[in-house]
């Protein structure tokens, strides 16, 4: 029995119209657009293809993965961190750290977590530099000491494709370090230790 004409036609559009189809919507799924500060570092069978973006591209799917970074400048405040002076003086110190990525592919590949990676240099870094310091240094030569723990941390992660711009101490608190073996020179250094302090801390304000 012959088929109708019309009915075989059908068939044979359906079978060439449903590969198409398919291949159409598995190229739509390639397409990604990134905004303007947003780049997208491209990843092919699992190694790294480049860098693309901002704006319309397109992946091949299945075969590339696609990573997102974010190159806007990032603010890191670092929460409060004591230490103690080369004068034997506990402070407690914060500040601000202004970074950004330069490279997306090292950010991505160098380093499991660069914001965390970043935060943990720049905490380490502030306390160990305060801490060769005596307290009349670090009240004095505030922009000396920002910049030898920016040029640090800005050592630290130029592998990973960050610059720091800037950095920033915020805020100083201090407490005298006494022995907790003397009690009277214990009062002595409490009554004599804060008023000396308290007065340098005020001709040097920050």
């Amino acid at each position: 029995m012959e088929s109708d004409p019309l009915t075989q036609a059908v068939c044979d559009m359906e079978q060439l119209l449903i590969p198409l189809f398919l291949l159409l919507g598995l190229s739509f799924s390639g397409v990604r657009v990134d905004r303007e500060y947003e780049r997208g570092v491209i990843f092919r069978l699992g190694r790294l293809n480049g860098i693309k973006g901002p704006g319309l591209y397109w992946i091949i799917p299945v075969v590339d993965q696609k990573a997102k970074a974010d190159i806007r400048t990032k603010t890191v405040d670092i929460q409060p961190q004591e230490t103690v002076t080369a004068d034997s003086v506990t402070i407690r110190v914060n500040a601000v750290l202004y970074y950004r990525i330069l490279d997306p592919g090292k950010a991505i590949t160098r380093v499991e977590n660069y914001q965390m990676a970043v935060y943990q240099t720049a905490m380490t870094t502030l306390r160990n530099v305060v801490g060769q310091n005596i307290l009349d240094d670090i009240l004095q030569n505030r922009d000396k000491i920002n910049l030898k723990v920016q040029e640090i941390v800005d050592e630290v992660t130029e592998p990973w494709g960050i610059v720091v711009e800037r950095w920033k101490r915020r805020m100083l608190k201090f407490r005298p370090l006494c022995s907790e073996r003397w009690p009277k020179k214990r009062r002595r250094c409490g009554k004599n230790g804060r008023g000396s302090l308290r007065r340098r801390l005020s001709k040097n304000r920050l």
